[in-house]
């Protein structure tokens, strides 16, 4: 299953070929979220700046008729209330919920940017985008390692690695 947002003149916008998201185990009780894997392959962007400076992702979105259709939905607060007498109960201090990810595999990412908005039309690339990482939770001190590399403007290698 693949995604692709294409502007009027048939450019792609956005191409993503796949998205993953493998096994997700939730404990309510525990106030715990697990997710096996997260993959995404092939996801292409591509921004364009015209001579008017008007950005493409802009002009192929509307989303005035959304926003007028959520308006209706709207609520408003109450202006009678009845308020109820406070007791000093002592505050319960609420558990977090843990997050964690077992593995992050982003991979065959491009973004590009097309800009003819200056004197001389400059086009920016980061391609052959990778991420991955393993062992990603929110508890407080937690390390987990990383890799980032692409190449940028068809000539630079980017190679990051880290623990963080």
């Amino acid at each position: 299953s693949s995604l692709h947002i294409q502007e009027l003149n048939e450019n792609n916008l956005i191409k993503l070929d796949n998205f993953l998201i493998n096994e997700v185990n939730s404990t309510l009780s525990d106030k715990k979220e697990i997710l096996e894997k997260v993959e995404l392959k092939g996801l292409e962007i591509n921004a364009h700046l015209d001579e008017n400076k008007e950005l493409n992702f802009v002009k192929a979105s509307d989303f005035s008729k959304l926003i007028k259709a959520l308006e209706k939905y709207q609520t408003t607060s109450a202006t009678t209330s009845t308020e109820l007498p406070k007791k000093n109960l002592p505050l319960e201090v609420a558990k977090p919920w843990q997050f964690s990810v077992d593995n992050i595999d982003l991979e065959n990412m491009n973004l590009a940017f097309f800009d003819e908005s200056i004197a001389t039309p400059a086009k920016q690339t980061i391609s052959d985008i990778k991420f991955s990482a393993i062992n990603i939770n929110n508890n407080p001190n937690h390390i987990f390692d990383s890799t980032l590399q692409a190449t940028v403007n068809e000539h630079s290698q980017f190679l990051l690695k880290s623990q963080t």
